[in-house]
């Protein structure tokens, strides 16, 4: 968990150390993030390649 002492806009970069490591869903909390056993839902955004919102057939 990393805490970000002030506003503005941020970057996050994840490099390959190990190959067996799997990044599979970062989560970044902006506020009001609910505690769940599953985690959050997935959110929504626009498929650039495709114009469409949500996940490609």
């Amino acid at each position: 968990m990393h805490r970000i002492g002030r506003p503005g806009v941020h970057v996050l970069k994840c490099w390959m150390v190990d190959p067996t490591v799997v990044l599979r869903n970062p989560v970044v909390d902006t506020g009001g993030l609910k505690p769940s056993y599953l985690g959050p839902p997935g959110s929504l955004r626009p498929n650039r390649a495709e114009g469409r919102t949500g996940k490609g057939s």
